[in-house]
C-alpha cells in the first residue's frame, strides 16, 4: 500500500478529508498541517467535501479552526487566511 493510500483508509476510517499537499509557505503548512492529516472540521462544522462545505472567508482577516487527526490523535490548528501564496 503506498502512503498516500494508507492515508486515505484513515481519512475513510474517521470520515474526514486526507491532507495529501500542501505547498510549503501556505496557510496551511505554516498552521503546521501536513501530509497525512485527516480534517474533521472547519469552524466547528464537520466537512466531508471542502469544495462543497466550506466557505471561503469573506474577511482577509479571518482564519479557520481546523480539527483534525494526526498519528490517532485530535487537534485543532487555526490556519490565517491571511498568508497568500501565489505559484
Amino acid at each position: 500500500m503506498t502512503p498516500i493510500h494508507a492515508v486515505q483508509e484513515v481519512a475513510r476510517a474517521y470520515g474526514g478529508i486526507p491532507v495529501l499537499h500542501c505547498l510549503p509557505g501556505s496557510p496551511a503548512t505554516v498552521a503546521g498541517i501536513r501530509f497525512g492529516d485527516v480534517v474533521l472540521q472547519v469552524n466547528g462544522k464537520r466537512i466531508h467535501d471542502f469544495a462543497r462545505d466550506v466557505e471561503a472567508p469573506q474577511d482577509v482577516a479571518d482564519s479557520l479552526q481546523i480539527t483534525l487527526v494526526r498519528d490517532g490523535r485530535t487537534m485543532q490548528v487555526e490556519l490565517d487566511c491571511r498568508r497568500r501564496v501565489f505559484t
